[in-house]
């Protein structure tokens, strides 16, 4: 925007101002720049329509055709033990400017492992190229998050960076609980396979439920076949692994040395980051599969009368062991008939 300029010419040096040719002025021209990327300077020089030469001028401008990467992320890419309370950032790498304008909540952004995006705000620092999203509520534990940049963002050439993801994992410091359906405390199995089970819960998922049987006699410990010295436990079945809620279960077909043992069975549930039950719930049981021995005058009528005119008669008991009793007048009806205490 010269007045009076007839005649006007470019170069890149001065010394190539000098040679270059006039040409008609005109407001606007255009020129290619050369590479490499950086600081580029255009020298111009205007004469009027008698060929009176200005003095040369010059303007600069930076050329960048290199879209921005990135430097750094925090936390970084497959980070585990995160904290709930995290920032995510990332900081560019980017030789000039960034556009602060690119830098938002649809190009910078965080999402769970169901795809949900996380509200957060939004911070970007120029001096640093620094852009850290702080979540508006605790991360959960155990989730695993994946953050995104895409090819919104660019610098303050408008050269857009390449999309990028990476993703980390929160602390998961909440134990699992397990508990008891089946023996209930104080119980005796009298069967020969006996079903162990419970359920189990964890905010993340439960992993496995172990169990701990010990007979209490001598303190061995059932290894999936019979009694032991060492500690050791068996794996119960889930009903939905890795479920937050999911019921176990364990078949135990006991061999006692002795009737009557008692066994202590502890049930421990871990999650799937590795988290035990540090409080495992227990229950105590005896065993008795004997039944009581009868002899000959161990049930008696009338204590062993003959005969009786009376249609009420007594029913006389001496049975070792006995809990329980129950009497019919035939074989199929004392099948059928329920128990009363002895």
């Amino acid at each position: 925007s010269v007045t009076d300029a007839a005649w006007m010419k470019f170069a890149t040096t001065q010394g190539a101002l000098a040679t270059s040719p006039y040409v008609a002025y005109s407001s606007t021209d255009t020129t290619d720049l050369i590479g490499p990327d950086g600081l580029k300077v255009i020298w111009a020089r205007y004469a009027d329509a008698a060929l009176n030469d200005s003095v040369a001028t010059s303007d600069t401008i930076i050329l960048d055709t290199t879209g921005p990467s990135t430097s750094s992320v925090s936390p970084s890419e497959g980070a585990t033990g995160v904290a709930t309370g995290t920032t995510v950032e990332v900081v560019f790498d980017e030789t000039n400017e960034m556009d602060p304008s690119s830098i938002e909540g649809t190009t910078f952004y965080l999402k769970n492992s169901s795809g949900t995006t996380i509200t957060a705000t939004l911070v970007y620092t120029p001096g640093t190229k620094t852009a850290v999203l702080t979540p508006t509520s605790p991360l959960v534990e155990g989730e695993t998050y994946t953050a995104y940049l895409t090819n919104g963002i660019t610098d303050g050439a408008g050269n857009p960076g390449a999309p990028y993801s990476w993703s980390f994992t929160v602390l998961d410091s909440s134990e699992p609980d397990a508990s008891f359906i089946e023996p209930s405390d104080g119980s005796t199995i009298t069967t020969s396979s006996f079903n162990i089970n419970g359920m189990a819960t964890d905010a993340i998922g439960v992993s496995t439920v172990t169990i701990s049987i010990t007979r209490d006699s001598d303190g061995f410990t059932w290894d999936g076949s019979g009694f032991t010295a060492p500690a050791t436990t068996v794996t119960s079945t889930l009903g939905t692994p890795d479920g937050t809620s999911t019921s176990w279960s364990y078949i135990w077909s006991p061999t006692p040395s002795v009737n009557g043992d008692t066994y202590t069975i502890v049930a421990t549930a871990s999650d799937t980051s590795g988290n035990p039950d540090s409080s495992p719930p227990s229950v105590s049981v005896a065993i008795d599969r004997v039944a009581p021995s009868i002899g000959a005058t161990d049930f008696l009528i009338d204590n062993d009368a003959t005969y009786t005119a009376d249609l009420s008669v007594d029913l006389n008991s001496s049975v070792t062991d006995a809990a329980w009793m129950k009497f019919a007048t035939t074989q199929g009806a004392l099948a059928t008939s329920p128990y009363v205490a002895y």
